[in-house]
Order: structure tokens, then sequence, then C-alpha cells
């Protein structure tokens, strides 16, 4: 049966307060408003019951009920018929047949498709408000309205696709417009979801409604006080028709409900535009509108839950339970008053003085950095009457004055010879591709960790197979671990063929002054400048970069910074690791050169027990593959940075050089070449096997045992693989793969690793806090945006460093070549910045002297822990929740 809109006259006398005359007054006063539409009056006569019959109120309503028809014409416009009945296929919206004591009408709202994809927010407003109008024109005014969301079906991809500014402008509908008494709202079959729907939207709900909310288990015995249980359909306990066969019903008599919404003209309005909670409605109707003052772009996050089976979102400390936007105020305003403000209309931000910037607080030059600008210049001076030197002077000039000349210096780095018979020259190459492993490594941590306009692009990412490689890539610092080990065996073996007296001290001094004087340069710099060659929303961050150097510098040029909760160059971890090796590396030394079968054996059993000492630690700490899960600050410190786990690494290196000696040395006969080739294919597939083995058990659910084999023995498996590799590159059996490695390019890069390691880091960092905007992750803009230039940035800096510092300081270091060590490698919300430059630009040159302050706010979201499969992480990758 079609819907029979309410007789006005019955209206008048069964509505107690009801006048006539009010009436006749308001539709005076709409025909004197040429922006309003002619309305009955029985439309008149819902906007006065819904305000208690005050005139005043009524037209406060029916002025903010036509400002959302016309500005919000996405949410209340036009109704296309076949959206319309999609909308009736995918949820119910049906005025149950019975009214509550009270005599309230209460209406049952509940999804019937639980699958998102073709979910659209919108078009259910519209539908609902289409229905919700014609049923209550029928009925006429009643006492109230209850409304009832039963949340079996909803999910979170629903909750995804429902746009942030719609629900905005749908909270000023319900509170400020809708021509009805709202009574209670009711929330029934709740989940953890529930509270991920309440963030969204209590920020725009006002105090008297966030109290007429009510939430309900499974179990509606709470809700019996409210509607009782006789008025539900009976597939909720109740003695009314089910659900489906009551939406069918109401399905027949919608079928003549107008889809055309009235609105008015906005163009007839006098004087300045109606205003939509803050928004005019010339703004909200501009396509092309951008959001001005304290907004930006809001996301909605959530953590998932802490194991192998989810997506770790949460990955190295980035925090997905906040949303970041940048604000901009008086630096007058302090940031706690800001985050007193924030909380006084309802949003739980953060914001902390940490972030805050004011061009007063921007890094300056110091006294410091003084003193260093003098010693570069000073440096500078050095290398060019160096190199002028030597030109004039040529073979008669003197080693000590010609060691800065660039063009001694230059050679050294450039030039490119032959390999001798002892030369292990494919090392050159396996230090390169570490190298290149560290960097972009680096990069997937930091890009991942930091500020993203798709930052759930990591959930989706980490489940691509053809992505494995990039899983493994700490493996990096393993190789350098192994070419440590590799090469001190070895080249003491050289020694003592040479008849080489072997004097400790002077072993340790040598190597401490080989690596000390370029960090002692980097980190001057970092201390001095780096503060101060940057600015942006991010640099803030910055601060953790440079602070540890300034309070932990001696663990640094001590190289205990495996042991420090702060390191300055971060990535030093390594070369403390490496050190402490090296230094402890006699006591295997002084024995090999007599007993080496014995002490080769005792290295094997030391090796076991390092391994043995990593499954250890994995399985006590319940450590994941590749720190995917857990506590960062426990993996670094009780796995990753630990001298005990890692030296296995080293010992395998150890043993490989004591290998190579013999190789060498012809005390070994040469391979066929029939035996050579499989075993090279094989030495390939297991390094590809560890490779995509890491990056199952990282995607794979969280198994203890898994997890702590996975730590302990796929680096020493790996390792072994490279180990063959080496052997078979020196033996003349290694084909493509021995050319690949020794290519000349390589041999030229790889002099330049030690200090490209050192800076890389800090360009990193200077690449991403001086971001005035987030990117859009993809491996595309990973590695050609990223990886490219810092990879580019970092080596010329390399360059620098080693042509200024690095290999002047040998000239005076009497050091074996073959010694020379790379480094190693170390791990690393949708966020809206606002415009930093415009703020601190911002100056008021009257007695105020207002001037702008910067800074970036935190927004936390209640939340649960959620699983999300990687078919949802697709939908989310490129979601964006706009106000």
């Amino acid at each position: 049966m079609p819907f029979v809109y309410a007789d006005v006259e019955k209206v008048y006398e069964k509505t107690e307060g009801l006048k006539r005359e009010d009436v006749r007054h308001l539709r005076e006063w709409m025909g004197k408003q040429p922006h309003l539409p002619q309305v009955t009056d029985l439309d008149i006569i819902f906007f006065l019951h819904s305000c208690y019959y005050s005139i005043e109120r009524a037209k406060i309503s029916i002025e903010n009920y036509y400002t959302c028809l016309t500005a919000s014409r996405e949410v209340f416009g036009r109704k296309d018929p076949e959206e319309f009945r999609k909308c009736l296929q995918e949820a119910a919206y049906i005025p149950l047949p019975k009214l509550t004591p009270e005599g309230y009408q209460v209406l049952f709202c509940q999804i019937l498709v639980s699958d998102p994809n073709s979910f659209s927010f919108n078009n259910h407003i519209k539908y609902v408000d289409g229905c919700m109008k014609s049923w209550f024109l029928e009925r006429g005014p009643g006492e109230g309205v209850v409304i009832i969301l039963n949340m079996d079906g909803f999910v979170l991809g629903h909750l995804l696709r429902i746009p942030l500014f719609s629900i905005k402008k749908l909270m000023f509908y319900f509170q400020d417009a809708l021509p009805v008494r709202l009574k209670s709202v009711h929330v029934i079959n709740t989940m953890p979801l529930i509270e991920k729907v309440l963030a969204v939207v209590k920020p725009f709900m006002t105090a008297e409604l966030i109290k007429i909310v009510y939430f309900h288990t499974s179990n509606l015995e709470t809700l019996d006080k409210f509607v009782p249980r006789a008025l539900l359909p009976s597939d909720h306990g109740g003695d009314q028709k089910s659900v489906m066969e009551l939406h069918v019903e109401f399905q027949r008599r919608t079928s003549n409900v107008s889809l055309i919404s009235r609105s008015f003209s906005k163009s007839k309005r006098a004087g300045e535009p109606m205003s939509l909670n803050g928004w005019t409605s010339s703004q909200i109707n501009t396509p092309h509108s951008a959001l001005r003052g304290r907004s930006g772009v809001w996301k909605l996050t959530n953590r998932s839950t802490v194991d192998n089976a989810t997506i770790r979102l949460g990955y190295n400390g980035m925090d997905n339970n906040k949303m970041e936007f940048g604000v901009c105020f008086p630096d007058s305003c302090s940031a706690p008053d800001l985050e007193l403000t924030a909380k006084g209309i309802g949003l739980n931000m953060s914001l902390t003085e940490d972030t805050c910037q004011t061009k007063q607080t921007q890094s300056g030059i110091t006294a410091g950095g003084y003193v260093i600008l003098a010693l570069a210049c000073l440096l500078l001076l050095l290398i060019v009457a160096s190199t002028i030197y030597e030109l004039c002077f040529k073979a008669d000039s003197h080693w000590a004055l010609k060691s800065f000349s660039l063009w001694t210096n230059g050679k050294i780095i450039f030039r490119v010879s032959k390999p001798g018979a002892s030369d292990i020259s494919c090392l050159c190459g396996i230090r390169v591709v570490a190298m290149v492993m560290v960097i972009l490594k680096h990069i997937f941590i930091f890009r991942h960790s930091r500020v993203a306009r798709n930052s759930y692009y990591y959930s989706y990412w980490i489940h691509q197979p053809k992505n494995g490689p990039l899983m493994s890539l700490p493996f990096a610092a393993d190789l350098f671990l192994q070419i440590s080990g590799c090469l001190v065996a070895y080249n003491y073996l050289r020694r003592q063929l040479k008849r080489k007296e072997f004097n400790i001290p002077s072993y340790y001094i040598e190597r401490y002054l080989r690596l000390t004087p370029a960090v002692l340069a980097v980190m001057l710099f970092i201390i001095t400048w780096f503060g101060y060659i940057g600015s942006g929303p991010l640099w803030y961050q910055t601060k953790g970069a440079i602070e540890p150097c300034q309070t932990h510098w001696w663990s640094c040029l001590l190289y205990i910074q495996n042991y420090q909760s702060a390191m300055c160059i971060p990535q030093s971890w390594y070369l403390s690791v490496d050190f402490q090796l090296y230094v402890l590396s006699p006591l295997l030394l002084v024995p090999l050169a007599r007993w080496r079968r014995e002490t080769i054996a005792i290295t094997a059993g030391v090796t076991l027990i390092s391994i043995a000492t990593a499954f250890v630690e994995a399985w006590t700490y319940k450590l994941c593959a590749e720190n995917q899960c857990g506590e960062q600050t426990v993996f670094m410190k009780q796995f990753y940075t630990f001298l005990p786990a890692r030296a296995s690494s080293w010992l395998i290196g150890f043993l490989l050089g004591c290998f190579m000696f013999k190789v060498k040395e012809k005390e070994m006969g040469a391979m066929e070449k029939r035996t050579a080739i499989p075993l090279m294919v094989f030495a390939l597939l297991v390094y590809v096997a560890t490779i995509f083995g890491d990056n199952h058990v990282v995607i794979s659910e969280y198994d203890r045992y898994e997890n702590s084999f996975s730590l302990a023995l796929l680096r020493p498996t790996m390792l072994l693989s490279v180990g063959c590799i080496v052997y078979l590159c020196e033996i003349g059996r290694g084909g493509i793969v021995a050319s690949f490695l020794t290519n000349p390019v390589f041999v030229v890069v790889s002099r330049l690793t030690y200090t490209t390691y050192l800076v890389h880091y800090h360009v990193l960092e200077y690449h991403l806090d001086t971001a005035r905007v987030g990117p859009h992750l993809s491996n595309y803009t990973l590695l050609v945006n990223d990886f490219a230039g810092v990879l580019l940035l970092s080596l010329l800096i390399g360059l620098v460093v080693s042509l200024a510092v690095e290999v002047p300081a040998q000239h005076f270091v009497m050091y074996d070549a073959n010694g020379k060590l790379p480094a190693g490698a170390m791990e690393g919300n949708l966020i809206e910045l606002g415009s930093f430059d415009e703020c601190l630009r911002l100056v008021r040159t009257n007695n105020h002297g207002l001037t702008g302050k910067y800074c970036l706010g935190s927004l936390y979201v209640p939340n649960r822990y959620v699983s999300i499969s990687p078919q949802l992480a697709r939908v989310k990758e490129n979601l964006f929740l706009l106000i």
C-alpha cells in the first residue's frame, strides 16, 4: 500500500500545543524569504513540533534544513532511481509497526550485505532520508523517534568507505535540522569496531546527542527498558515479523517515494551565505574548494595484532593509532594551551613543544659551528696547497706534503689495475652489493615508518612474493661481518707466510686510526651543522640524530655503541661489533699460525655456540624474524647488535679466510668444471631460498620455533652459500658471476663504501625530514625517487670525505690495504603537514608582534587490536577519509 500523507486537520485536533496562527506566521515568514521553497502546512507543523512550538527555533531549524539540502547535494541531493533500488537490496531501514509505551516511533536499521565493496554511504543516507520523510509525513508528528542500529554485518570495510565530511554534515543535519524529536539511538550487537565508528563520529556530536546514544551487546536485556522486546522483529526476540518480512513490505510502500528533494536558491539569500557548522554553503558546494584554517587530511588507523599472520602496522616504532596534522597559531600560545582547547571540543589531541617550531627555535650557527667551519676551510686550503705542491714537484715531492693532494688520493680511489694472484677480487663486488642493500633497507624502513599518504601500503607490500629480497636486506650486515672476518684471517696468514712479526698493540692502533678520522669528521658535522642545513614540518625529528652525538660521542669513538640505548651515527653499531671482534681476533690468530687445524676446529665450535646463542635469545625473548613484531628495543639489544649472537657471521668469514688461503697457496686441487657449475647453481639457489624463506616466516602466523630457527640459521646458511660463490670465483669457475663481481666499476666504488656507509644515514634523514608533503609509496617511488637520489648523493659526499679525510689519514697509518672494511646496516600516518614555511613567515609588525608558531600534533583514536587480511589491506592502501 503506498504512502498516504496525514490529514492536517486531524493533526491539529490530536496535537496539543499546536496553533494555527503559529503555522500561518511561519508560512508568511517563509513567503518573504526568496531563497526558501513553498511548503505545505504539514511540513511547517513538523518544524514547529520538533522545536516544541518555539517559532524562533523553528525558523532556525528551517534555515538549517534547507541549507543542508542545498549545500550538501552529495548527501541530500537528487536521488538516482537505480542507486535507490540498490540501497534497498543492501540494507534495511524499517519503521517498526508499534509504538513504545511513551508513544515513540521506532526505526530499525540493519546491513543486509556484509560485502562493503558496493557500499555507498551517501546513497544510503539519501535513501533513508527519503523514506523517513515519507514515513513521518504519513503518521504525522509523534512524541519522538527512537533509532536502533544493528551492527550485525557491519565490517571495517563499511567504515572505511564512509567519508568523514559526510559524517560531519549528517551530524549537523540530525542535531540542528531534522524536524523530528530524536529521543535516543541504540546500537545493538556491538563489537570492537564500534569504538572506531564512535571515534570518527564523536568529534561532530553535541554533548546532548552523546547522552542519548546507548550501546548494547548481543544480550538485549539492556535495551528492554527503552524499547520493549515485543516491539522488535521476531529474529531479535520480538513478536513482530522478521526483519526481511518487514523490509519487503516496506519496499513495496517506498515504490512511490519522491526521489527529488526540495531545496532553495542560495543566490537569492540576502546577506552572507548560511553557515553549516562553520562551513559556508558556497565553500561546501564548490567542487574544488580547499580546506581552510586548522584542518587537514585525517585518517582513521588501527594497529594490528602482534603476530606474524597479520599486518604489522606498528613496524619499527611507527604509531598508526594516531592521526597527525600541522597547525599554525600565534607563537604567544603554548602547545598545552592548544591541547586544552582541542580537548575542550572533544578532540583527544596530543601536542608538545618538542614538535613546535618558530623562527626563533630553528637551529642557528653555534660557536662550535664556526670552529668546525674554520677547520674545514683550513683543510680545504691544505688540500689545494698539497695538490699544487705535487703538481709542481711531481717525483721529487715528499709523501707527507702530498698526502692531502687530490691528484694522489684520486689515483688511489679511481685506479683500476689487474688483481694480483693473492687478491680475493670478488669481495669488491660483494662489498658494493652489500652497501646497496644497506641503503635500500634504510630507505624501506624510514619510508614505511615516516610520513606517507598511503601508510597502509606496507601491509599490502609485505605479502607480495616479489618483495621477498627487500625483506631480507638486513643480511647485508652479515655480509660485511663475513668479509671482515675473512680478510682478518687471510691477511694474517699472508703476513705469516712472509715471516712478518705480529705486533698486537700496533695491530689495534692501526685499526683504530684507520676507522676513526672519518667517524670523527662525520660526528663533528652532525653536532654543529646538521641541524642548521634544513627545515620543515618534520625537521624537529633530527634532534634524535643530533642529541646522541652531543651526549654519547665518547661511546662512538670507543666503538661500544652497541651497548648504548642512544647512538651517535646509529648505523655505527656495526663498526662497534666489528671493532670488538677485531680486538678479540688475536685469541684465534696467535694459535692459527702454529696449530691451524686445531684453531679452525675451535673456531667452528665457537661458531656453533654463537648460532645457539642466537636461537636462545630469539626463543627467550620471543623475537620475530626481521623484528616484525614485539618491541624494537628488545630486538636490537638482544639480537641485532648483540655481539655473541652476531659473532657467527664474522667467524664464518674467518673460516672462509683460512680456506681461501689454502686455495691461493695451491694447498687444494682445482675443481673440475662439471662439478663447479652444479655447485654454483646450488649456492645461488640456497641464497635465494634463504631470502624468500625469511619473507615466508615474516608473513606467516607467528610460530616460536619457526622464528627462532629463522633468526639463528638463515643468516649462517646464506653466508655459507656466499662463501661457496667466493671460492668458485677465485678458482676460475665463477663464470658470469665472477665477471659481475670483479667489474672495474665495483672495484672503484668499493673504496667508497666505508665513507658512504657513514654518511648515507643522515643523507636519508635530510631527504625525509625536509619534506613538505607526504609521498605516495610504491616500489617505483622507493627505488627511483628515494633510492637513486640517496645513493648518488651519499656516494658523492662519501667521495668528498674520502678525499679530504679518510685517504689522507691512511698515508700516516701503516696498514694492509686489503683490510679495508665497509660498514653494516641499521633498521628504521598519514600526515598532513600543513603550510610550514607560510606559518613561520607570518609576522605582524604592529605593537603586538604576532609571529607564527608551527606545531605537529597527534590525534589519538580509541582502538582495539584488529586483524587485517591481505585482501583488506589492498582496499586500505588507497583509502583516505577527508574532512
